[in-house]
């Protein structure tokens, strides 16, 4: 997995023009359904599908949990950052290794 090195702001791309495949708002499960729901969610992804990950804290465990697991097979990208929301663009690489 790749941190995307360009941060998008959602102010620069309307959010009524951006679609994802999937969206999993974090903040409305109870914390130990969100890593099978996130799990359930990337299992079916297909290459070039993405999803957007909400968090209403800063999600270092689950992107170290992405990284150790997934890192083959996703890319990310920040799509905000904090201090409040944090907004994480998960996208299944071509190859779907």
């Amino acid at each position: 997995m790749k941190a995307g090195t360009d941060m998008v702001n959602e102010s620069q791309r309307p959010a009524a023009h951006r679609q994802y495949s999937a969206v999993l708002d974090l903040r409305v499960h109870d914390p130990r359904e969100r890593l099978p729901l996130l799990e359930m969610t990337l299992s079916v992804l297909q290459p070039g599908e993405d999803v957007l990950l909400i968090a209403g804290t800063e999600p270092q465990r689950l992107l170290d949990h992405l990284q150790s697991h997934y890192s083959e097979r996703f890319d990310w990208e920040a799509v905000q950052w904090g201090p409040e929301l944090w907004q994480l663009r998960l996208v299944r690489g071509p190859s779907g290794a």
